[in-house]
């Protein structure tokens, strides 16, 4: 009984703890997994009914509380059974007793098999959980764990709750080894999957320590390398450095250099306007005085001659700060390619510009006001288009319909000066307007699309660069070279003392623009009247870009170009086109048009008709031919 005593005292541990810890710890990582598809809890309360179940029933017996405690008490028991002699009525105590001994025995055997079956879930789901944890990307390690909470759900009742305390210790020892074998294959392929993983994390993570390592490698070689580029980089820097001292020195010796060129080429040109002038009367005395100079400050000069003669010899002179009489200097020269690179305007901004308005002319908006219809209709413009081809003319339009235009400041006067540019530029084939020879230059300039900041053509300025680039492009050859006085002013002035509030510093003067179109139009041949067309004229009257001023200064030159009696050069014919109403402009009241009124029918505008403007033309040519 000391044994008993003993073996009574020694409580074991409740077999479901273990299980029931990890199993709240799976619960709590099971709350981090997005899909769940089973409960932990439920496998938490199955084992806790079973409990409270075994609990119950040891209550009501002692036999069963003593029994469910130990084995040795049961085999105790078993070996105190086997002294009952095997008489009389005995015999039945002692059956009855090794009958209940044997499922007793059953019982813990089987109670022993899932205490070792569930020994190891805790340790294994615990792995299971780190991996799954640590590798998130391995879906199968959470697959094999959902699997084996599913089996735990599954047969957890079965092992403790329903099947255990039957009257058939056979029968449950069955099932309780199916219910086994399905929890140990889960926890197989969960220790399998956790291994796998771990192994193929360990080779990853060595494969990795292998690149890095030769990363580290190579980094240290492109270390190396940058040090070197460094100071490779240094050297070029100082001598970097050193050259632009030398080229700063250089640009100071080509100044002095241009400077020294300048007056020799001023000495050269008074050398042979004097040389000119002596050939036709000779010098006084005086003036041969005036030539001796001391040996240290004479110049030898070789006077070029059409053929040596014995007469000719070297003459010395000295020049004086102010000579004593005016000496002719000879008018400059440029090629028109020059002149074109002078005036810096990109070759296809104007026909970009043109095809831009005529791209958008086809919209219903900018035909809806019929001021195409109006304009056609008033004896002003028709008298402008038509007249004779030496006439010249200025008309400015005020078109009353800025709110009709598009947001890119297109209106539907500028789809009238697009349309009657195209019609004058390309008249329609086979018709007296196609033919009549040589056709009329048409030069166009649409100020609303050259507002920007960094526009070179925008303002008065870019307009007349505008219209000069298209003169010279169209109306003279490439090889043509220009006696032009007002071109030095091109080169000589870096800024536009005439507009204050130029947007550049290297925007060209107003005034040897103007002045290099008056000595243009001379040039060009009476037969062929120009067309100039502008749009959007009333937008170069703000004050925010000083080109108010400006604006006038230009309409004022171009007036003055047409009323000139007796210009050189062809007819001038200028329209000026306005979307609303110029209120800066100054400009005759007869030469002046306003648009008001016309009809606003969507479809029925019909624009700029080409019929009527050939016809117009034309007529004016039938009048120059027999005015002629």
């Amino acid at each position: 009984m000391d044994v008993a005593q003993s073996h009574n005292n020694a409580t074991p541990a409740q077999p479901y703890q273990a299980l029931s810890e990890v199993l709240q710890y799976a619960g709590s990582v099971d709350e981090s997994i997005p899909s769940r598809y089973y409960r932990w809890q439920d496998v938490l309360d199955a084992m806790e009914a079973a409990v409270a179940q075994d609990q119950a029933k040891a209550n009501k017996s002692s036999f069963r509380a003593r029994v469910r405690k130990s084995a040795s008490d049961v085999a105790l028991l078993e070996s105190l059974a086997e002294i009952i002699p095997d008489q009389d009525g005995l015999s039945v105590l002692r059956c009855g007793l090794a009958t209940l001994f044997k499922m007793v025995a059953v019982r813990l055997e089987t109670r022993a098999t899932i205490l070792q079956v569930f020994e190891d879930i805790p340790e294994t789901f615990a792995d299971a959980v780190d991996a799954a944890l640590r590798f998130p990307s391995k879906t199968h390690i959470r697959d094999a764990v959902v699997q084996l909470g599913h089996t735990l759900d599954e047969n957890v009742a079965e092992l403790i709750l329903a099947r255990i305390w039957n009257q058939r210790p056979g029968k449950e020892s069955e099932t309780v080894r199916g219910c086994l074998a399905e929890i140990e294959r889960a926890v197989k392929r969960v220790k399998q999957c956790s291994q796998a993983a771990l192994e193929k994390t360990a080779a990853e993570n060595l494969e990795a320590t292998r690149r890095v390592e030769a990363l580290i490698v190579s980094g240290a070689t492109q270390i190396s390398q940058i040090a070197s580029g460094v100071t490779q980089m240094s050297q070029i820097v100082s001598r970097d450095t050193e050259l632009q001292n030398v080229t700063k020195a250089l640009e100071g010796l080509r100044e002095e250099f241009r400077e020294e060129l300048k007056d020799r080429k001023r000495i050269e040109d008074i050398k042979a306007r004097a040389e000119i002038v002596w050939s036709r009367q000779p010098p006084s005395p005086r003036m041969l005085e005036w030539t001796e100079a001391p040996p240290q400050q004479q110049l030898a000069l070789s006077w070029p001659t059409p053929a040596p003669s014995p007469a000719t010899v070297p003459i010395f002179l000295a020049f004086p700060a102010h000579p004593p009489f005016p000496l002719p200097l000879p008018s400059p020269q440029i090629s028109r390619d020059d002149l074109l690179a002078h005036l810096d305007v990109p070759d296809h901004s104007p026909t970009e510009a043109l095809s831009r308005v005529l791209q958008r002319s086809t919209q219903p908006r900018l035909h809806a006001s019929g001021r195409a219809q109006l304009l056609l209709a008033g004896a002003r413009f028709r008298a402008w288009l038509s007249a004779h081809p030496w006439e010249s003319d200025l008309l400015l339009v005020d078109g009353h319909c800025g709110a009709l235009g598009t947001p890119d400041k297109i209106t539907p006067m500028s789809a009238l000066c697009a349309s009657l540019a195209t019609i004058l530029t390309d008249p329609t084939p086979g018709t007296t307007a196609a033919a009549a020879a040589p056709p009329p230059l048409v030069l166009h300039h649409f100020c609303a699309l050259h507002l920007a900041r960094d526009d070179p053509l925008a303002g008065p300025a870019g307009l007349l660069r505008s219209l000069l680039h298209q003169l010279l492009r169209e109306a003279l050859p490439p090889l043509a070279i220009l006696p032009l006085s007002a071109l030095p002013l091109f080169l000589d002035h870096d800024s536009d003392s005439d507009s204050p509030h130029s947007r550049t510093p290297t925007t060209p003067l107003l005034t040897p623009l103007l002045d290099l179109l008056k000595s243009l139009l001379p040039l060009l041949p009476r037969s062929r009247p120009i067309f100039l067309l502008v749009d959007s004229i009333s937008t170069l009257e703000t004050a925010l870009d000083g080109w108010r001023d400006g604006a006038q200064r230009v309409v004022d030159a171009l007036l003055d170009l047409v009323e000139e009696e007796g210009r050189p050069g062809p007819a001038l014919r200028v329209l000026l086109v306005s979307a609303e109403r110029s209120m800066a402009l100054e400009m005759p009241a007869d030469r002046r048009v306003g648009l008001r009124g016309g009809w606003f029918g969507w479809g029925r505008e019909r624009g700029v008709e080409r019929d009527v403007v050939e016809g117009l033309l034309f007529a004016g040519e039938e009048r120059g031919e027999e005015g002629g």
